[in-house]
């Protein structure tokens, strides 16, 4: 009895390391599907409503929790016309087109990306966020017609890592993580993994 014991703790440890490293794959892995569905949502709604839309990143520099913060996405789009002078919506310009989505626990975006240009955006009806009000978010903008607004490429940083201040320390360094690169012309999104530098 001993004997099996002692050989299922070497086996566990031989391949614990390979099965943490499977795990924070598959983390990187969920947190860009939700990501990359936002943005591809985003910019189907532009076309097909006719109006701005937006994925929207709570601003860490304003949001009390900075790791929620760097774990939740939204989708919302400028509203139409008839929406706008209905006199119902007059305070609200923005109608929410998803929930917070939430990318799995312990991986992040990183806002310090070197082209992660946003824009500011405060409304007063963005959902609460693990129960607190979010009342100011950075987003990636698509115009009428799908593009990205300033036309330039936008590139968001994604991986397993903690929260430092108001960004994130990859973990361990060097570590993969996986960027999104979103075209400006055709608002799609390209996926490739980078190693961070040391």
């Amino acid at each position: 009895m001993l004997v099996v014991i002692a050989i299922i703790g070497v086996i566990t440890a031989l391949t614990l390391p390979s099965l943490q490293g499977l795990f924070g794959v598959a983390g990187r892995r969920g947190g860009v599907n939700v990501l990359a569905g936002a943005v591809e949502q985003a910019r189907l709604l532009a076309l097909q409503h006719g109006v701005p839309t937006y994925v929207g990143f709570p601003d860490p520099g304003s949001f009390a929790d900075k790791e929620v913060a760097l774990n939740s996405v939204i989708v919302f789009r400028e509203q139409r016309d008839e929406e706008r002078f209905s006199g119902t919506n007059s305070t609200n310009p923005y109608t929410m087109v998803s929930r917070w989505l939430r990318y799995p626990r312990g991986v992040f975006i990183d806002p310090e990306a070197p082209d992660f240009k946003t824009t500011n955006i405060t409304a007063a009806n963005f959902p609460k966020l693990s129960g607190a009000a979010v009342g100011n978010v950075v987003a990636i903008r698509f115009d009428r017609y799908g593009k990205l607004k300033p036309e330039t490429p936008v590139t968001i940083r994604i991986g397993e890592g903690v929260v430092d201040g108001a960004g994130v320390t990859f973990r361990p360094n060097p570590e993969h993580y996986t960027q999104l690169r979103i075209q400006p012309l055709t608002g799609r999104v390209k996926i490739f993994d980078q190693v961070l530098e040391q």
